[in-house]
């Protein structure tokens, strides 16, 4: 039986978001960051990994309004502007607001 964590990532792949794993100029090191530009979201790895599965299909299928670019993260990780601003800059979106929020975690 396929686990909720792995339900979960082939959502991410299903929803067009890609994987980040990489050295981001005045960001650092960025671990299993889910980024869908197009829907303007993106999700951490241990959002997706801790992540209620039906809360996640209707954040990842959410309407971002145009201005904005929404950031999710797994409670107990850093939530920090400056890393949302410089993933923004680095997708050449560094005119949207970072709109930062924490994912509903599965029970």
């Amino acid at each position: 039986m396929e686990t909720r964590e792995g339900i979960n990532f082939e959502k991410m792949k299903v929803g067009e978001f890609k994987k980040i794993d990489a050295v981001l100029p005045s960001v650092g090191w960025v671990d299993g960051l889910w980024v869908n530009e197009h829907a303007r979201i993106a999700v951490n790895r241990e959002g997706v990994e801790d992540a209620d599965s039906r809360w996640l299909d209707t954040a990842i299928a959410e309407k971002v309004p145009p201005v904005n670019f929404v950031f999710y993260f797994a409670h107990g990780t850093a939530v920090d502007e400056r890393f949302c601003r410089g993933i923004l800059g680095w997708l050449r979106l560094s005119e949207l607001h970072a709109d930062m929020r924490m994912i509903t975690p599965a029970r």
